[in-house]
């Protein structure tokens, strides 16, 4: 009732929904097309300097866009293979001393066939919506570029695509930047205008004849029966990067001069009551930046750290290692790229629990790349890593920690770093050094590798609590791996090495005395035809040694094969055999799993996986049989303004006397009323009946679980925004009860 009271009248008098505006398209689209033409990944085009302003509104309509260039995107390069795209779209690119302009004429017979939702930005799917996009490279290094795309409702998404080779690319959809963007519905297809103001974008200062060269890939994704991809350029499948192919643009004198100061100051409340307790928390903080092109300085004073939205639950009864959960958090938006490593584990920023202060600075000035950080927390997080199991622990003592990365870029094709970081807290330290590198031998073959050296102390109660060594003591670890890349076939080879001592203080790498050895291979075909676009096999080999006895603990053999066909059907199903040592027991096991997804119309989804057969019982280490699955339906309901999705969680574990049950379900729900405003819910219900008295008392014979989160947003930009919402759990463990209720707000104002 209290939060009834305390929503619906807002809600209900807001409850507008907008509509799709049409376009008022200037030219025609044979001058369109008699303007076009067609680039190749090596041309260099000058984009044409304008005097003026443009509009962005989603109409072609001031006097600007006659002086543009053209572009056509004739290739369609996902599904098929560099064939005739499917539909006809035109980029146009004009530039003014302040802005970059790019412009999308989509056409597209079926314009009634279009499906974009209007929700979040960042938050409506790449897979499923009709949208555009665009990949800027600003320094021309071919390591980062922005990625940017709009959707048919003009909805955006932002984020940085770093190449890494053959690797793969990976994507930071937690950075933000100011753009603007606007689309519109026509009769022919739709148009998406975007505006890139200079002074929000970091770019090389190397100029010629006062020319600034950037390499530049626009595209578009057509979500019918398959997800079609189209591209300026032809796509070289058999090589081993992706911004190595984009063709250049070279734009005159761009006004460089950062909007040098940005200032985000937030104010929240809490109010928490819980069986124990009643709280009220409010908070005022404030983050700061400073940049200039090359460089720029993150500042925090009361850093606003809760989350909107609830982590989603992940089962903890019977796992052996820590469960890790994304990142959200702004602050560390910044340059994500220069903490990722080849072994994934050497940081992992949520170790920072509770800041009171923080700084970064990070910058590029030619190959060089940095970025170093200092903040400090009201309590120390630290985590114990094992051959077996991990475990951690939280000191109410304060810490500081440190970090400093430079990666130095070679080439597009080789580059190599360190990395180091600190954690000091009363009667205890962490550090660690690191060496990285990624070479490529030729268009397909990569070397990566990463060496890491730790230094420890453990306050002694701390030592002897959780059994490590007590004082002063070291560790280190390494990887070496070998990849192919390719349109058909690939590879992976690689080798690990973790000492017993080795502890990443502010990482999350769990576990450590052993060698590891794993080789991986795949191959696809892809058929021409209406059904099945896509067909592969893959094998995995992996094998994990005590470095101390050099006994076996994990040997695996993972094979199988994935299918995609029509309605972006995806079937992936695979056999797994494992030979395991846990605790001196040895398991022999054969497990069987699947996935599978089908999208059969623009408002529906359906995905089910699930696997069967052995698992290890890791608290009572004995063999059981298990059988878990996931079924997830999902839907877009009025103009695709509604999304309702849910899974369903089902666990069950047959031990040679009892069997347990796990269920678990999770709604989430969002309506997008107007691009500003929206209302969202989640929902979390949790069913455990763990009937063995093996267990012992700290797992109830039944819990049931009912968690709820209720959230009303109001954004004018990705950093100005307005939230208001409510939290609620009911939780019954055999014959007690518990309930925790939270209100909160937050507002934040980009300066």
């Amino acid at each position: 009732m209290r939060l009834f009271l305390i929503f619906a009248v807002p809600v209900t008098l807001l409850l507008v929904f907008t509509s799709d505006v049409h376009s008022s398209f200037p030219f025609t689209l044979n001058e369109l097309d008699d303007r076009a033409f067609i680039v190749s990944s090596d041309d260099t085009v000058a984009i044409p300097r304008v005097d003026g302003t443009i509009t962005v509104d989603g109409n072609l309509d001031e006097r600007l866009w006659n002086e543009a260039v053209v572009w056509e995107l004739p290739y369609e390069i996902r599904i098929g293979e560099n064939v005739d795209a499917p539909m006809t779209t035109y980029v146009l690119m004009v530039s003014t001393r302040a802005e970059f302009y790019i412009a999308f004429v989509c056409l597209d017979p079926e314009p009634h066939r279009i499906r974009a939702a209007l929700t979040d930005r960042n938050s409506w799917s790449r897979t499923e919506d009709d949208h555009i996009g665009v990949h800027i490279d600003t320094f021309g290094d071919k390591r980062n570029s922005y990625y940017m795309a709009v959707n048919a409702r003009g909805v955006q998404f932002d984020a940085m695509r770093l190449d890494r080779g053959g690797q793969g690319t990976s994507d930071d959809s937690g950075y933000d930047f100011m753009w603007e963007s606007a689309a519109s519905i026509t009769d022919f297809g739709y148009v998406v205008e975007i505006s890139l103001p200079y002074r929000y974008l970091r770019m090389s200062n190397n100029t010629q004849n006062g020319k600034v060269a950037w390499n530049i890939k626009p595209f578009r994704v057509i979500p019918r029966s398959f997800r079609y991809e189209t591209s300026p350029v032809a796509w070289d499948y058999d090589r081993n990067c992706f911004l190595c192919q984009f063709p250049a643009v070279t734009i005159d004198d761009p006004d460089r001069t950062f909007r040098p100061l940005q200032m985000i100051p937030y104010t929240s409340a809490i109010y928490d009551e819980q069986p124990t307790h009643t709280d009220f928390e409010p908070a005022i903080g404030i983050d700061l930046k400073y940049q200039t092109t090359d460089w720029a300085i993150d500042a925090t004073i009361l850093p606003d750290y809760s989350q909107v939205e609830t982590d989603a639950f992940q089962m903890t009864t019977n796992i052996r290692f820590l469960p890790r959960f994304p990142e959200h958090r702004p602050f560390f938006s910044e340059r994500t790229d220069l903490i990722r490593f080849p072994i994934s584990q050497t940081i992992y920023t949520r170790t920072l629990i509770d800041p009171t202060i923080g700084l970064r600075w990070t910058g590029k000035t030619g190959p060089h790349n940095f970025l170093m950080l200092g903040m400090h927390d009201k309590v120390t997080w630290l985590l114990f890593p094992g051959r077996d199991t991990s475990a951690s622990t939280v000191l109410d003592r304060q810490s500081w920690n440190a970090m400093f990365r430079y990666r130095y870029d070679m080439s597009a094709d080789a580059v190599m770093g360190v990395f180091i970081t600190d954690r000091e807290f009363e009667d205890g330290y962490n550090r660690l050094i690191s060496a990285d590198g990624q070479f490529a031998i030729d268009d397909r073959h990569t070397f990566v590798t990463q060496l890491i050296g730790t230094a420890t102390r453990y306050p002694d109660e701390i030592a002897e609590s959780f059994n490590t060594p007590r004082g002063d003591f070291t560790g280190g670890g390494y990887i070496v791996r070998l990849n192919r890349s390719g349109r058909h076939w690939n590879y992976n080879i690689e080798t690990r090495d973790f000492e017993d001592t080795f502890v990443t203080g502010m990482g999350m790498q769990q576990r450590v005395g052993i060698r590891t050895g794993a080789a991986s291979t795949s191959y696809d075909i892809y058929p021409d035809n209406d059904l099945v676009r896509r067909v592969g096999s893959y094998i995995n080999f992996s094998g994990t040694w005590d470095r101390s006895t050099h006994a076996p603990l994990n040997l695996t053999t993972r094979g199988g094969f994935i299918i995609s066909g029509i309605n972006q059907i995806y079937i992936d199903a695979h056999i797994r055999r494992e030979r395991e040592r846990f605790l001196g027991n040895d398991f022999n096991t054969t497990r069987f799993g699947t996935f599978f997804r089908i999208i059969p119309s623009h408002w529906y989804r359906f995905i089910i996986r699930g696997s069967a057969g052995d698992a290890i019982d890791y608290r009572l280490i004995e063999l059981m049989t298990s059988i878990d699955g996931t079924i997830t339906n999902s839907f877009h309901l009025f103009d695709r303004q509604l999304q309702i999705s849910h899974d369903l969680n089902y666990y069950k574990l047959y031990h040679s006397i009892t069997a347990q049950d796990a269920w678990i379900h999770r709604t989430y729900a969002e309506l997008q009323i107007t691009p500003e405003f929206a209302i969202r819910n989640i929902a979390q219900w949790r069913d455990f009946e763990w009937k063995d008295p093996r267990y012992g008392e700290l797992t109830p014979d039944k819990q049931q679980t009912f968690e709820n989160q209720f959230l009303i947003r109001y954004r004018f930009n990705y950093a100005t925004a307005i939230y208001a919402g409510a939290y609620g759990r009911w939780d019954t463990q055999d014959d007690r009860s518990t309930n925790v209720w939270q209100v909160f707000a937050k507002i934040s104002y980009l300066i």
